[in-house]
């Protein structure tokens, strides 16, 4: 008896108390009618804070918010277990807002939900508003997931994610973001193995020291970002790929992703501090109606006071294949001057090259080597290229551009034009690419 006594206390010591083995996980209920001095354990009995339910939750339970308006930030105390979660979400598909008021958070660098050194957290159907700081800000946690959230004016990120590994980002409403403060919409930074995913981020506010749509940076590596929507943004970039002074191994995958009518450059690739950025592929993607360039290569440097500016940007292994650019203040923009193995290949440019401008539909600045560079099996309708011959035609391309309808007309000529080397096997609507050998270019197949 005693022994077995014994052991219990070891037991609880090392794992706690809500982690044994065969524990049952709870349910706990919050209500903006509710009180917390109930026990939470049932919607007749609900908490009135969420971050009530927060100080008691561990691995496996629910935190069931049920509808109403929350005016508060929430600290999430505990990590949840593999195949174990802390989950926080919506009761019932109710309408669940929590409203910073700006006044919450309270202190810079959180989030009206702060994860902090934890595991295993997922947080869903939940709207968030008025934040003075960040959204969600999740700082060095791991399996972290975000999904069906709305966010709607916060001074920094909507979901901030920094030093963290294997987060998911996904089918989430990004707005005013980065109103008047820093960082970006979507912000992956020093991150790890994470997915952003079919995210719609629009209407950045006022975005004085940041606002890019998407933003992986400073040595993020293992990532893909597909299947999102930005659009509308004011003086910032939709997605960004950054590796500022880290030396980046990758790979960075950015595709299937449709931007348009940002007043910026709808996508962009640069190591701002010097790093050397690796292995970052963009393909698939649809860009149209930006006031800048559809893909830029940028070779400039973000100056710091505090240290010397570095010497060179360099980037190396980049591939831009597949991807239909049209209507943008030029199509493919190289700048960078360090660069080494890019390859461009199996895209449509079309009608990026206004005529009172120097733009070109593949513009290659710098004196970069042609040696660095490839540059194949692309179609274009304007200017061409400063450097390397293109396919042209005047036949019409798209089905309907009124339309923003990008697919292949019948009688395009892009159809069977471009090469399978390194080109994706799929399309941006998931059709098998190989037709009878040939591949279609653009990020549409016929």
């Amino acid at each position: 008896m005693f022994k077995n006594f014994l052991f219990l206390l070891i037991l609880l010591n090392v794992v706690g108390p809500s982690n044994l083995l065969f524990s049952k996980n709870i349910d706990y209920y919050v209500s903006s009618k509710g009180n917390n001095l109930n026990n939470g354990k049932s919607p007749e009995h609900p908490f009135k804070t969420i971050q009530k339910a927060a100080d008691f939750a561990r691995a496996g339970d629910t935190v069931y918010i049920m509808g109403g308006i929350y005016s508060e930030s929430i600290d999430i105390k505990y990590s949840g277990l593999k195949n174990n979660e802390i989950f926080f979400t919506n009761y019932k598909n109710q309408n669940v807002v929590i409203d910073g008021n700006n006044k919450f958070p309270k202190e810079t660098w959180r989030g009206l939900f702060s994860i902090f050194n934890k595991k295993h957290i997922k947080i869903s159907g939940l709207n968030l508003k008025n934040s003075l700081y960040a959204g969600i800000l999740v700082v060095d946690s791991k399996y972290i997931t975000i999904e069906n959230v709305s966010s709607y004016n916060t001074t920094s990120s909507a979901f901030g994610i920094w030093g963290s590994q294997h987060i998911l980002i996904d089918s989430n409403r990004v707005e005013l973001a980065c109103n008047g403060g820093t960082d970006e919409s979507i912000t992956i930074s020093e991150s790890q193995h994470c997915i952003v995913r079919k995210n719609e981020v629009t209407n950045n506010g006022d975005p004085i020291n940041g606002g890019e749509g998407i933003d992986i940076k400073d040595g993020s590596e293992y990532i893909s970002v597909y299947n999102n929507h930005v659009h509308h943004l004011n003086n910032r970039t939709g997605i960004y790929v950054d590796g500022w002074d880290k030396d980046t191994v990758g790979p960075i995958n950015v595709y299937n992703n449709r931007v348009h009518d940002c007043n910026h450059t709808a996508m962009a690739i640069a190591t701002e501090r010097g790093g050397h950025l690796q292995n970052v592929s963009f393909y698939n993607n649809i860009i149209y109606n930006n006031s800048d360039v559809g893909i830029l290569l940028g070779g400039w440097i973000s100056h710091d006071e505090h240290k010397p500016d570095p010497k060179h940007t360099p980037v190396t292994n980049i591939k831009l294949i597949n991807n239909t650019i049209y209507n943008n203040k030029g199509g493919i923009v190289v700048v960078n001057k360090d660069i080494k193995n890019l390859i461009i290949r199996n895209n449509i440019c079309s009608h990026n090259s206004p005529k009172k401008t120097k733009d070109y539909e593949i513009l290659i600045e710098n004196n970069n080597s042609k040696s660095n560079i490839r540059v194949d099996h692309n179609i274009f309708q304007g200017r061409g290229s400063n450097d390397f011959p293109l396919q042209t035609s005047n036949l019409p391309i798209f089905k309907d551009v009124a339309k923003d309808d990008f697919h292949l007309n019948l009688a395009s000529p892009a159809i069977n034009k471009g090469t399978a080397l390194s080109a994706p096997i799929l399309d941006y609507e998931g059709g098998d690419r190989v037709e009878n050998e040939k591949y279609d270019i653009g990020a549409y197949i016929d």
